[in-house]
C-alpha cells in the first residue's frame, strides 16, 4: 500500500512538471510552419486542428468525408492566428494521398512555408466482438486504415518529414 502511495505521488509530480514544461515549449517562427493532420473529421484530430490554428500554425487537415471538410472550415474559419487548408483524404487510397501531397506542395511553395510535422491520426476502432462473429474483412479494414494508412501517408510525405528535421 505504501508503495502505491509513493508511486501516486511521483506520478503526480511528474505530471505537474510535464504540464509546466509543456506550456513553455515554443516553436521558432511558428507562423511560417505547417503541419499535416490526418483523421480530422472528429475527436482528437479535430481538436488538434483547433489547437494548432490557435497557436499560429498553418494546418493541412485531411478528412475522409467531404461533409467533415465543410464542418471543419465552417467551425474554424474565425480563428485568425493560423491558416486552415482542409481537404478530403482517404488514407486507404493511394490516389487520394497523392492528391493530398500535391495540395500540400502547392501551398508550401506559394505561401513560402516550411513543413514542420505529420500527425497520423486517422484510425478506426473496427468491430469489437468475439472472434467467432468477426470476419476476415473486419480485420482487413482495421489493418488497412490503422497500419497501411500510416505507412502510405508517411512514405508519401517522407522527404518533407526528413527535411523538417533540419529546419
Amino acid at each position: 500500500m505504501f508503495l502505491l502511495v509513493i508511486l501516486f505521488i511521483i506520478l503526480s509530480l511528474l505530471y505537474f512538471i510535464y504540464g509546466l514544461l509543456g506550456r513553455k515549449l515554443t516553436i521558432d517562427e511558428i507562423d511560417k510552419k505547417a503541419v499535416l493532420i490526418t483523421g480530422c473529421g472528429n475527436g482528437f484530430g479535430r481538436d488538434l486542428v483547433k489547437r494548432c490554428l490557435q497557436n499560429g500554425l498553418t494546418v493541412f487537415a485531411g478528412c475522409r468525408r467531404a461533409i467533415s471538410v465543410k464542418e471543419l472550415e465552417d467551425s474554424y474559419s474565425s480563428i485568425s492566428q493560423g491558416r486552415l487548408y482542409a481537404f478530403q483524404m482517404d488514407v486507404t487510397d493511394d490516389e487520394s494521398v497523392r492528391k493530398s501531397r500535391e495540395i500540400v506542395d502547392t501551398v508550401l511553395r506559394e505561401k513560402n512555408l516550411v513543413f514542420h510535422a505529420l500527425i497520423n491520426n486517422a484510425g478506426v476502432r473496427g468491430n469489437i466482438f468475439y472472434d467467432d462473429f468477426l470476419t476476415v474483412d473486419d480485420y482487413k479494414n482495421v489493418w488497412e486504415v490503422n497500419t497501411c494508412g500510416v505507412i502510405r501517408v508517411t512514405q508519401t510525405f517522407r522527404d518533407l518529414i526528413k527535411k523538417s528535421r533540419f529546419e
